[in-house]
């Protein structure tokens, strides 16, 4: 069961920070978000239809989270 209760609360998780991206980057045309875990940390890729906003306005907003 520990491993189903980790799967659940990594779900959850993802489902948390695509909610707060999902608020936070509307005028970029969010539409989600690419986790990948490696054994050095996890890699966060954003898809949206507008990078350039995020890249210019958000990105040291973010930076300040991460």
């Amino acid at each position: 069961m520990p491993l189903v209760k980790n799967f659940i609360e990594q779900g959850i998780k993802l489902m948390q920070i695509n909610e707060y991206l999902r608020s936070e980057l509307v005028r970029a045309g969010f539409a989600g978000i690419e986790l990948q875990r490696t054994p050095l940390g996890v890699r966060i890729t954003l898809k949206t239809s507008r990078p350039g906003l995020v890249i210019g306005n958000y990105v040291y907003r973010f930076g300040k989270i991460a």
